[in-house]
């Protein structure tokens, strides 16, 4: 038994069929009350659970073990300001929309590399990445449904989920503090979730003596003098963001205003920076800012809402306390009494 939360749901998809009785312990070692995670309890309360009624009952453990995956754990990277509660809350309100593929394709279960099924998972995931942010930034929206803004929306695939994102994003500008708080690039989602796959592709070998695994520098990841590294994005997309830190450290010191070419900045057709050190300058792009008070409110909401429930890193056992999975957890006292179901 082990107190990691990785444990329980690298064997929930292996074990969930099998006739053994396969307890875990979810609280930490030093505990004053002893917690134990009866799997088949676990699959029970997912597959009657009415939220969950649209996802194929047989999956279900493995969409849950990819939920859990993509959010972060010891493998995967997290999401910047929105933790697995988040997640959860909206995966259950949405699960439908997200997993079913009754009407979009791909579910969170199709990970396979062998045969390319990760393409269609990735269609899962972008609907998932979609709906925790929009409902993040919901009041940005004419629509307070993720499914009714997806649905307008008119191409078809990969397309559609693409310019919905695009659009999300958009949307957001204006309404988050911080760069790292926007939804990542496309190609950054790719690659985590390349990444997830590749994980969950090693978690359902666990149960055999040899692993045969894809190549780890196909999913994510680069490997440089036997260094290993992830790959957060295309090789684009890095160099604009490395070019774009670079002005906060490169500039101008031009002590005439930077009206001429002998600008540095100028002369490269930019506008001086907070990287500059130049006096009375000249070249500083004009913009106007329009605030009005529903703008503000919607922005205060916005991050009310994003206040609610957050848990980051490997919090989800928290969620164990929950009637979603209550009936699943065992709880022992440090007096050693009997264990009882709850």
């Amino acid at each position: 038994m082990s107190p990691d939360t990785d444990v329980y749901l690298i064997g929930l998809p292996l074990f969930c069929a099998s006739e053994r009785d396969i307890i875990v312990q979810v609280s930490p070692i030093a505990s004053s009350q002893l917690k134990l995670l009866h799997l088949k309890a676990l699959v029970h309360a997912l597959q009657n659970d009415p939220d969950l009624a649209h996802i194929d009952q047989k999956i279900l453990p493995k969409v849950f073990q990819a939920l859990y995956v993509v959010t972060g754990c010891d493998y995967i990277s997290f999401f910047s300001q929105v933790g697995k509660a988040s997640f959860m809350r909206y995966f259950y309100q949405y699960a439908s929309f997200i997993s079913s593929a009754r009407e979009y394709p791909g579910t969170l279960a199709d990970t396979c590399l062998s045969d390319g099924m990760y393409q269609q998972g990735y269609l899962a995931f972008l609907r998932l990445i979609g709906t925790v942010y929009f409902k993040k930034h919901c009041t940005g929206f004419d629509t307070q449904s993720p499914i009714s803004h997806f649905q307008t929306f008119k191409d078809k695939g990969p397309d559609q989920h693409l310019s919905w994102l695009d659009n999300i994003r958009q949307n957001m500008w204006f309404r988050v503090k911080f760069e790292n708080e926007m939804v990542p690039s496309n190609e950054a989602l790719l690659l985590h979730w390349k990444r997830a796959c590749w994980v969950i592709d090693m978690w359902s070998q666990a149960d055999q003596n040899t692993m045969k695994l894809q190549p780890i520098t196909n999913y994510g990841w680069t490997v440089n003098e036997n260094m290993l590294s992830v790959s957060w994005d295309s090789e684009s997309n890095m160099k604009a963001v490395r070019e774009r830190v670079s002005v906060l450290f490169k500039g101008c010191k031009c002590a005439t205003g930077c009206k001429t070419k002998r600008c540095g900045c100028r002369k490269g057709g930019n506008t001086c920076s907070v990287g500059c050190d130049c006096k009375n300058c000249k070249n500083q792009e004009e913009t106007e800012l329009h605030v009005d008070d529903s703008d503000i409110t919607e922005i205060a909401l916005d991050e009310e809402i994003q206040g609610e429930g957050e848990l980051e890193g490997d919090d989800i056992d928290d969620i164990l306390d929950s009637n979603i999975l209550g009936s699943g957890v065992v709880h022992i006292s440090s007096g050693g009494a009997m264990p009882s179901l709850v």
